[in-house]
């Protein structure tokens, strides 16, 4: 959900002979991987990237699995209003990156619920979009600078009313729902979303978008 502030410690991923039948009894506990978990993973991770516990020994970059929720509700799309650095607003589709030994499904239910207080369930996948953060600045957190995000449909599920975001998005003001017609003429990130908020939720777009470089 949200991007990290400050300079932030990340955990090598080598290639670490981890038996997956026991990802269930390791993060059962607390619904899923935890800080306390990753605090004390070994230093031999997952598969075989090798990248390092300081980002200027080993300066590789490890792609952020993401997920975006298409919600419409009589004519409307759900977004997050946001600010960017400079204050300019802007919108985003609720959604977040992907934790290990967690479903797609399971990412989309979870970060719609934290950014905007509603239960939803993943439906079709809409399209496949790929952002690269090329700035000198994205260095610093190079698991945010690589995202390829996959877009589903989604869906309200559960009776219940919405509950109080428990954690926005970086830069996330608000949630709105927007009409198709207005959520066109906004500005969105990624840019390949600009104006095609419409075509999108009527599965009228390409199945993959392209890639989204953001430069200095």
């Amino acid at each position: 959900t949200a991007s990290p502030r400050g300079k932030v410690a990340f955990v090598a991923y080598r290639r670490w002979n981890f038996d997956a039948a026991e990802a269930p009894r390791v993060t059962a506990a607390d619904g899923g991987i935890n800080r306390r978990f990753r605090d004390n993973l070994p230093a031999r991770g997952f598969g075989g990237n090798i990248i390092g516990t300081d980002r200027k020994e080993n300066p590789k970059m490890p792609i952020r699995n993401s997920v975006k929720a298409v919600l419409l509700r009589d004519g409307k799309i759900l977004c997050n209003r946001c600010a960017g650095e400079s204050g300019a607003e802007y919108y985003a589709l609720p959604g977040g990156g992907q934790r290990p030994f967690e479903s797609m499904e399971e990412a989309l239910a979870r970060e719609v619920l934290e950014e905007t207080g509603l239960t939803a369930r993943a439906g079709r996948l809409l399209a496949v979009a790929e952002e690269i953060d090329c700035r000198a600045k994205a260095r610093d957190f190079p698991e945010y600078a690589h995202r390829i995000q996959h877009i589903f449909l989604a869906e309200p599920a559960g009776e219940g009313e919405a509950v109080p975001p428990a954690e926005r998005d970086y830069g996330q003001t608000a949630s709105v729902w927007l009409p198709l017609e207005e959520a066109d003429r906004l500005p969105f990130r990624p840019g390949l979303l600009a104006g095609k908020i419409s075509a999108l939720a009527a599965g009228k777009l390409p199945f993959f978008l392209g890639t989204a470089r953001i430069q200095d």
